[in-house]
């Protein structure tokens, strides 16, 4: 795609047409292993979701927290009411089209959570940006890891689109450049290692499993980074 197409907002239309997430049952143990990681970084305090697709993450934070304040974002009633139902609460509304936080104040929430959310949106940038604006305490993005980009010609606009609706490719340094002033990358590692990934689709989803991916990936995700899936950074307030 052309910078002017990457950059260019996309239309609420787009945002509703996505309807319902997809696959259509919340996550395994996989993504489970990627919860872990992101929740055992927060800080003490609320915790901000982008992006809650089936509000998995934020059920994981209130099983081991009922006392946490929570918020999410989804970007349509659909997502948004699937999210809250499964957490229980009225928790998640809906923002962030476009990377835009409108209905969040400066710095009023301690932990701002962004989840393969950063590689649909049209300027990273300024998306970053806005979770560090709002987050008062520590930002945790992942994101594909050097990822191949894919496009297809589109049958109805007769366009090339990008598969998935990914636009940029991530790697070791992406982020440094789309930091605002005052915040500095505290962690930065690539994670989820096919082979983890591929024993983790096959193992029963349980507490001992996961404890096993986690330490297997761990030593695999450094003996061959090439073949790890995710960019998991923490960025802090310097």
């Amino acid at each position: 795609m052309k910078d002017s197409e990457i950059l260019r907002p996309l239309e609420d239309a787009y945002y509703e047409a996505l309807g319902h997430p997809k696959p259509s049952k919340p996550f395994g143990l996989k993504e489970r292993y990627r919860f872990h990681r992101a929740a055992s970084r927060m800080r003490p305090g609320s915790v901000l979701d982008v992006g809650t697709f089936y509000g998995d993450f934020l059920k994981s934070v209130l099983d081991a927290d009922p006392d946490r304040v929570v918020f999410g974002t989804e970007i349509n009633r659909t997502r948004r009411d699937l999210s809250n139902g499964r957490i229980g609460r009225r928790a998640v509304r809906i923002d962030f089209r476009n990377g835009a936080l409108e209905t969040f104040e400066d710095r009023s929430v301690d932990n701002v959570v962004c989840l393969e959310v950063i590689e649909h949106l049209p300027d990273d940038g300024f998306a970053v940006r806005e979770l560090c604006r709002v987050a008062r305490k520590r930002v945790l993005i992942s994101v594909p890891f050097n990822e191949t980009l894919r496009e297809h010609l589109c049958i109805h606009c007769h366009r090339y689109t990008p598969e998935n609706g990914h636009r940029r490719s991530y790697h070791h340094g992406s982020f440094q450049p789309l930091l605002p002033e005052g915040w500095v990358v505290r962690e930065e590692v690539a994670f989820g290692h096919a082979v983890s990934r591929m024993l983790a689709s096959r193992m029963p989803d349980r507490a001992w499993a996961e404890r096993i991916i986690r330490v297997l990936d761990a030593c695999l995700r450094r003996l061959s980074p090439a073949y790890n899936q995710w960019l998991f950074v923490v960025l802090d307030r310097g």
